[in-house]
């Protein structure tokens, strides 16, 4: 049994990576990784992240300096998520997602409500 599920196990996987859907979302990341503007503002995300996290060692979380930090983290990142390909890309990945929390959720549903 334990080759019979290793050899379907392995199956699937190549199922999976010689899906469409798949490479398309690999293609996806590839553009956006080589996206200027994306790249620009995930730059200034990680910025403002920094800012935030410093912010966080000299203040308290409901200062102001620490709130106007997550306010501009939160504006980077609708900027960010308004960018097209990163909509695309989002898309993509919930769709190869979504499968894979099918497989997990058809693998493991006879444990129940038990979490492997």
């Amino acid at each position: 049994m334990e080759t019979n599920l290793y050899f379907a196990l392995m199956k699937l996987k190549d199922s999976i990576r010689n899906s469409d859907e798949y490479k398309s979302m690999l293609d996806l990341d590839k553009k956006l990784n080589q996206n200027e503007e994306v790249m620009k503002l995930a730059y200034l995300k990680d910025l403002k992240i920094m800012d935030y996290e410093d912010n966080l060692k000299h203040y308290s979380k409901n200062s102001k300096e620490v709130l106007t930090s997550q306010k501009e983290i939160k504006v980077i990142m609708d900027k960010i998520n308004e960018v097209e390909i990163v909509k695309q890309y989002n898309k993509s990945y919930n769709e190869i997602n979504d499968i894979y929390l099918y497989i997990n959720k058809e693998l493991f549903s006879f444990f129940g409500d038990k979490k492997c």
